[in-house]
């Protein structure tokens, strides 16, 4: 497990439209080596369930991750 500082810096890495049921397909394959280092190091759900708002759409979405605020509440 990694220590954070004050001055920690954090990727965010998005991949836009990823299905999780195909990546786990690609994983389980042995297809996503880099993905697969990324959730090694619980960089991620281990289940790789969405836990989203409504409406799915790109643009509120995005807001929703960079804000943690709801659709209702930044209006995306």
């Amino acid at each position: 497990m990694m220590t954070t500082t004050p001055n920690s810096k954090v990727l965010i890495l998005g991949i836009d439209g990823m299905d999780p049921g195909l990546t786990r397909r690609f994983l389980l394959e042995q297809k996503l080596p880099n993905i697969q280092r990324y959730l090694d190091q619980g960089a991620a759900r281990t289940d790789l369930a969405m836990l989203g708002g409504v409406p799915t759409i790109t643009p509120p979405m995005w807001t929703t991750l960079s804000t943690g605020a709801t659709p209702a509440t930044h209006g995306i």
